[in-house]
């Protein structure tokens, strides 16, 4: 039986379209790609709203309960004064912290700078989820000192130390507070540290908002959650 070069090149033409359709592993899109992003306002030291560009966290991983034992470790031991120890002993990042940047100091540190996140914690709780987040800095929102307590400060090191404890109501809305190491305990419920007398705080961070993307985190503008 005689093949007709018209015949092989249809032969060819429907393997190259089968080739073509069929799945490749090395062509799937990486299983890790996202990540969960909050937006907030910040308030000042006594709760009021402040006319400032919106705070973000991007969370490029979640602490896991054995990483949080560091946390109940430290406390039941030294106190709150072993907490930045605690923070640093896995060094595992789990995000990152753009805020404004500080007003009155030039344009140097106008711009927004970005704070690595070393705790992250996202607990789903009876009234609402709660996301806690440590940062190995003081007065990470620092819009309540001036420049010439910043120039100034003579805080001893373990108060490098911020905690943020954010928490969702069964309708969305949130509410962040923030604490220093002697605010700090930790809730064996949860597996996780937290703030101490969460209610009787003063909140810091409202209009919070939680979205999602796909990309490199220093990529997203914060316009990215607009409408969301």
């Amino acid at each position: 039986m005689s093949v007709t070069f018209r015949s092989l090149l249809g032969s060819a033409l429907v393997a190259a379209t089968c080739l073509a359709m069929a799945p490749r592993p090395a062509a799937a899109p990486p299983a890790n790609t996202g990540f969960e992003r909050l937006t907030a306002r910040t308030l000042d030291a006594t709760g009021q709203p402040r006319a400032s560009a919106p705070v973000d966290f991007v969370f490029e991983r979640w602490t896991t309960p054995e990483e949080a034992a560091v946390f109940q470790k430290a406390l039941s031991g030294s106190g709150p004064h072993d907490l930045l120890a605690a923070l640093h002993h896995a060094r595992l990042r789990a995000g990152v912290l753009e805020v404004p940047g500080i007003q009155q100091m030039g344009a140097r540190v106008l711009a927004r700078r970005s704070r690595i996140v070393w705790y992250a914690r996202d607990v789903q709780t009876k009234s609402g989820r709660q996301i806690v987040v440590a940062i190995d800095e003081p007065d990470v929102f620092g819009e309540h000192m001036s420049r010439k307590e910043l120039l100034e400060d003579t805080r001893p090191p373990q108060s490098v130390f911020t905690l943020v404890d954010i928490r969702f109501a069964a309708d969305g809305t949130a509410i962040g507070r923030v604490g220093g190491p002697d605010q700090v305990v930790y809730n064996a419920s949860k597996k996780t540290v937290e703030l101490k007398d969460f209610d009787a705080a003063t909140p810091r961070l409202t209009q919070i908002k939680a979205g999602f993307f796909v990309g490199a985190p220093s990529h997203q503008p914060a316009s990215a959650l607009a409408g969301r």
